[in-house]
């Protein structure tokens, strides 16, 4: 009986994995709005301090401490560079070029939080 059970069940064929189908599918292109949104209220927050140091240089006073502008640099940074490696393993969509361009504005903000950080440790 177990033999005519065995006998059957058709064979499983064991298809070939092209390379291109076992790389995993990136985030950025299973939902790229999702993606702009999220880089969208990360330039956003970060605009804060940004503004806030621009403020205190322009008006001499009122300017955010050293551990804040640190804070806020190390989480832009982490922010941006996880942002840009989801952005660059993504394949060029044009769904995603306003997240590139978000990116890149979190970056410049990366940057002048940077200089402001510099300017008060130096």
């Amino acid at each position: 009986m177990s033999a005519e059970v065995l006998g059957s069940v058709a064979p499983v064929r064991s298809e070939s994995v092209t390379p291109g189908a076992a790389r995993p599918v990136s985030a950025a292109l299973l939902e790229p709005s999702l993606v702009t949104r999220l880089l969208a209220v990360a330039v956003a927050v970060f605009a804060v301090p940004v503004l806030l140091e621009l403020y205190a240089l322009v008006a001499g006073s009122g300017a955010p401490g050293t551990a804040v502008l640190g804070g806020a640099f190390v989480a832009a940074g982490l922010m941006a560079a996880g942002f840009g490696g989801l952005l660059r393993a993504a394949p060029r969509a044009p769904e995603l070029r306003a997240g590139r361009v978000l990116c890149a504005a979190l970056g410049a903000e990366v940057a002048s939080l940077a200089a402001a950080l510099l300017s008060r440790i130096v």
